[in-house]
């Protein structure tokens, strides 16, 4: 025991020497730190809205890393949703708070934290859409 009281404190926690680490709960210790980025759902958007427009509207609240307005495979119209990946969820927090409900381009929006995406079969070729298949006889 005495050869650890040699040990400087900096060495001994690094090295959790003194087994006083406790296992990381997922939230910051302080509130002040920032927390990773955030994707957001964006709903009822009218038609002619640009990824333009969608960042600078977020960028209001913070940075934002990415848009991807959805749009139609055929038409290649917008299919009236987005998704506006924010750089910290502070901020993704303060637009959804803010924007949820607001008017824009005519429509009252609706923002939320995206929810992750469904896992799809891996059977599918990538030319198929779904729907129905006839059997081949």
């Amino acid at each position: 025991m005495q050869d650890q009281a040699r040990i400087p404190w900096i060495i001994r926690l690094a090295f959790d020497l003194d087994n006083t680490a406790q296992p990381c709960s997922g939230t910051s210790p302080h509130p002040h730190e920032q927390k990773s980025e955030v994707n957001l759902y964006v709903g009822n958007l009218d038609f002619d809205v640009a990824e333009d427009y969608l960042r600078e509207l977020f960028g209001r609240y913070g940075l934002v890393d990415q848009v991807a307005l959805m749009r139609d495979h055929d038409t290649g119209r917008s299919r009236g949703f987005a998704f506006v990946e924010m750089a910290n969820t502070n901020d993704g927090d303060k637009a959804i708070k803010e924007l949820d409900g607001d008017q824009f381009a005519g429509r009252i929006l609706r923002v939320s934290e995206a929810r992750p995406r469904a896992e799809r079969r891996g059977n599918r070729s990538p030319f198929d859409r779904g729907g129905y298949r006839r059997r081949s006889a």
